[in-house]
């Protein structure tokens, strides 16, 4: 099992790509990943290779993409979680491709719908693209939210709390926003699970895809052995 708290440190946007295509081995890992997601939460995610249309055109310059050929596409039933498990499970394929050498990057207003090379069903919505690939450099840090912003970590809080929040705070948006607000209650299940507040930020158009963003990022960092969602 790599660490993940690592993948996420390491882990930057990266909106320029080579030419190098990605090897076989390392596609087909990433596709039982996919697989695996998709027979979970019902989706139908894909991995597109070799199409330069996919994030393409004017909102794909203005976001600076550069060369995408390769992306995941997020395709799923047009239902009102569409978009949260959008982010939770598009995360883990990202920290998965940053596992197997590969960078990434949400691409939110850049994904052309239209052009792109993927299936979309009767009742499935395509809700964004993540850029993948190898990269013409590693990408940089990002200014990290304060944990004070959001959530109500302080001295008192447990330590599985902290690393949680800290996986928060390294947490990519699609649109450089991080609205979500996580709270560590007083309250637990009678097998001592402490009680976790989620909210999400109200507006923005992707901001349900950076909730489950940011739910992937605590629960796999804090343990769900030792929480509940409320």
């Amino acid at each position: 099992m790599p660490d993940m708290l690592q993948l996420m440190k390491n882990r930057h946007d990266v909106r320029n790509y080579s030419d190098e295509p990605i090897a076989p081995e390392v596609v087909e890992r990433l596709q039982r990943e996919i697989d695996a997601a998709n027979e979970i939460a019902g989706m139908h995610i894909q991995l597109v290779q070799d199409d330069p249309k996919g994030i393409s055109g004017f909102m794909a310059a203005y976001e600076q993409f550069k060369n995408v050929k390769n992306y995941l596409v997020m395709v799923g039933p047009n239902t009102g979680r569409l978009d949260e498990q959008c982010g939770y499970f598009g995360e883990h394929l990202v920290l998965i491709a940053q596992h197997l050498g590969l960078n990434t990057c949400w691409a939110g207003l850049g994904f052309n719908r239209k052009k792109g090379s993927f299936e979309k069903r009767d009742g499935e919505r395509a809700a964004i693209a993540i850029a993948i690939g190898h990269g013409r450099n590693q990408g940089a840090s990002k200014e990290m939210p304060a944990a004070s912003d959001i959530s109500n970590l302080n001295a008192d809080s447990p330590e599985w709390f902290r690393q949680g929040i800290e996986a928060v705070r390294l947490a990519p948006t699609v649109l450089d926003e991080q609205g979500i607000r996580i709270d560590l209650m007083d309250t637990a299940n009678p097998d001592g699970r402490r009680h976790v507040r989620v909210i999400a930020a109200e507006k923005g158009h992707f901001n349900y895809i950076d909730f489950g963003i940011a739910k992937y990022h605590f629960e796999t960092i804090a343990g769900t052995s030792n929480f509940v969602w409320v």
